[in-house]
This record gives structure tokens, C-alpha cells and sequence, in this order.
């Protein structure tokens, strides 16, 4: 199209994979964008209770690989619209078109320069955990714990199981609406554990060894769920391995399989409980036997762990956000390989520790809206805003 004013000229109008349409003038460059990244904190998604007609529409995102949709400039008052959505059509204006004034410059940008910066981003998430060490201390306790909250997420021990807790707030519902149980992760949200058994493993390893497992944890349809993916399990014949593939790579992960013996309860958080008003978010607490995990609890064990939270749309029907507590760059959600691949060397630790002082896990209706708490055996945030 061309712009009836302003300095734009021609132009065309793209999508991202991330929610966000790019507007590029025809000589290469980028002039602006219609929609928000769906990372940004500031974005809302489609499925906001609000819809009334003329309603501004400035921090609308999106889902990710929302290819459907055009852009169109009416031919007898050059107003602008898109025709945008993913389960539905709606019409939004786009204002500003004919607003544009150019800047001389110069900008060479080689394939070289893309490369040199995927590998810089790379080495300082590797710098950045390497200052932090997020260590996870693990204490034991002497029965299945019960008490009180106030932290993001727990976790203890005692001989058999280890005992997890996660407060996620204004992250939406907990909520999956998936029909197969060994893509969990695509469709809806869920608590994701990632621990690595093998203390003896290398800690800077970039690809899974034996003993790398991977924990979904979800409620769907059929009830609780709770899907194990074990990386590496040596003598695992080809055609038993599970595989992921898509146009940009592969996943293979030896062993995928459901746990029987992981107890799961959830509960929502509400500013007002007794009328089940103002929804803050919910609370995922499981008991899962450290068999399944592949160790036995040992004083002083130290293990590389991380810990993540799978955000679902209002829907509950796909996987919008992933936040970890230790890895910064385990955020796509839409390219199956990418969601199933593990990085150990971005993982944190934990570290049983052996003493019955240790944090009780979260239960429903005794939250503490004082995130900031002293807690001398905790110091954890999946920085979740």
C-alpha cells in the first residue's frame, strides 16, 4: 500500500511469530508496529473481558503464531484497519499511518552480526546465572508438610518423596485443556520441575545426560497429570524414543511416560476467598517419590534443578508465556522442539539440607500478600511480572 501523507510512502505490513505486525517502508525499514510483543508485561491478550465498540486497543497482543488476519486501507477516506485474530475476526483502526517522517542514516547489518549476537546473548544469560547461583535449599521434613505461605515456590524432603509448593500470581488460570498427555506443555498451563540426578555430571553440560529428567505437572480434563520426560535412558531402542520435530529442529527424548504415584492438588487465590472475588492467581502443591526423580535423599546432596511456570490463555487452550527460575532464555512457545528441549548449563541448584526447621509448603486460604517476608530458609522468585 501507500501512505496518502506523511513521509512512509510505500509500504507492507507483516506478522511476527510473537503477537506484534510490523509495519516496513518498501526500501527495507522498519517504520513501526501494530500490536504489543506478547512478552511484554504491558500487553493484553485477546481474551480480555472488555470488548465494547471504539474501545482503544493500544496494548492488544496477539497469541503467537497468529498468521490469519490483513491489513487494508479503505479507498474513499484512506482510513487504515487490520483484520486480526486467531479464533475469532475482529476489526481494529490503525491510526498514525499518514504520521511518519524519515531520518537519514545508514545501517549494514550481516548475517556475521546475527550470529556474533545469538551467541552473546548465549554467553551473558552463562555470565548472569554464573553471578546469581540460584541454590534452592531442600530440608527435610518429618511428615507431609502443611502450614504456611508467603514465598513463590517451596520445596522439601523426607525419605521417600520430595514436596513441592508454587504460588503463581497474575499468570491466569490454571487451566489445560490438552487432549494428549505428552504435549501437556503446549496447551495450557502447568508447573514445570527439571532436576538432574547424576551429581557427578558435568554442571556446564549444554545437552541432557543420563538422569536429566523433566516433571509436567497439570490438571486437564482427565484430572491431575503428571508427565515424566526422562532425557537419556541408555539402550532405549530407536524406534521407542519419543520425537518432536518442526522446520527449525529436533527434539528426542528417550522416555516419556505418566506417573501414578504423584499426589497433586491445586487451589485459586482470591483477594476476597469468601466471595471468590478479584482473582489473583493459584497455588500447585505436589508430593512426588524421589524414585521417580531418579535419587535418594542424601544430607548435603546438591543437584542441578530449575523450575518453571507454563501460563495459559483465559481459555486455558495454549501455552502463552514460560517463566523459569533460573533460565532466561527458555522462552518460546511456538515451536514444539524448542518447548520440549532441555539446557542443563541454564539450570539452578538444589541442596538437601538435613533439619526439621526447614519451609512448610503453601496452603489454600493462608497466603500473605508480603512477598518481601523475611525467611532465612528461602530466598527464591520466579520473577513472574
Amino acid at each position: 500500500d501507500t501512505a496518502p501523507g506523511g513521509d512512509l510512502g510505500e509500504f507492507f505490513v507483516i506478522h511476527s511469530n510473537l503477537g506484534q505486525w510490523y509495519v516496513w517502508s518498501a526500501d527495507g525499514m522498519l517504520a513501526g508496529r501494530i500490536f504489543r510483543d506478547n512478552r511484554d508485561p504491558k500487553r493484553i491478550f485477546w481474551q480480555m473481558p472488555e470488548h465494547e465498540r471504539g474501545m482503544i486497543l493500544d496494548d492488544l497482543s496477539q497469541l503467537e503464531e497468529t498468521f490469519n488476519g490483513c491489513f487494508v486501507r479503505m479507498r474513499d477516506d484512506n482510513r487504515c484497519y487490520v483484520v486480526a485474530g486467531k479464533a475469532e475476526a475482529s476489526i481494529v483502526e490503525v491510526l498514525g499511518v499518514n504520521e511518519f517522517r524519515r531520518h537519514q542514516g545508514v545501517a549494514e547489518v550481516a548475517q556475521a552480526d546475527l550470529s556474533q549476537a545469538e551467541e552473546w546473548e548465549r554467553d551473558d544469560a552463562k555470565r548472569r546465572i554464573a553471578e546469581t547461583v540460584r541454590v534452592a535449599d531442600c530440608y527435610e521434613l518429618p511428615a507431609y508438610p502443611v502450614g504456611e505461605g508467603g514465598s513463590r515456590f517451596r520445596v522439601a524432603f523426607d525419605d521417600a518423596s520430595l514436596f513441592l509448593a508454587v504460588e503463581a500470581l497474575s499468570v491466569g488460570p490454571f487451566r489445560n485443556t490438552g487432549n494428549r498427555w505428552d504435549l501437556l506443555f503446549k496447551t495450557g498451563a502447568a508447573v514445570d520441575l527439571l532436576i538432574g540426578a547424576d551429581e557427578t555430571a558435568e554442571s556446564v553440560r549444554q545437552a541432557p545426560v543420563a538422569g536429566d529428567r523433566r516433571l509436567l505437572l497439570t490438571v486437564s480434563a482427565d484430572g491431575p497429570q503428571a508427565v515424566l520426560y526422562d532425557m537419556v535412558v541408555p539402550g532405549t531402542p530407536e524406534d521407542k524414543r519419543w520425537k518432536v520435530a518442526s522446520p527449525v529442529g529436533q527434539t528426542v527424548v528417550d522416555v516419556v511416560r505418566r506417573l501414578d504415584g504423584v499426589e497433586l492438588v491445586h487451589a485459586e487465590v482470591w483477594a476476597d476467598p469468601a466471595r471468590m472475588e478479584g482473582y489473583r492467581g493459584y497455588i500447585v502443591e505436589a508430593r512426588i517419590p524421589l524414585a521417580e526423580l531418579g535419587f535418594a535423599a542424601a544430607e548435603g546432596l546438591r543437584l542441578k534443578m530449575d523450575l518453571g511456570i507454563l501460563q495459559a490463555d483465559a481459555d486455558g487452550g495454549t501455552t502463552v508465556r514460560r517463566f523459569y527460575w533460573a533460565n532466561p532464555l527458555a522462552l518460546t512457545v511456538a515451536d514444539i522442539p524448542s518447548e520440549a528441549r532441555v539446557q542443563p548449563d541454564m539450570w539452578g541448584w538444589i541442596r538437601l539440607r538435613d533439619s526439621t526447621r526447614g519451609p512448610a509448603l503453601i496452603t489454600p486460604g493462608d497466603l500473605t500478600d508480603d512477598k518481601d517476608a523475611a525467611d532465612p530458609t528461602l530466598d527464591l522468585d520466579l520473577e513472574l511480572e
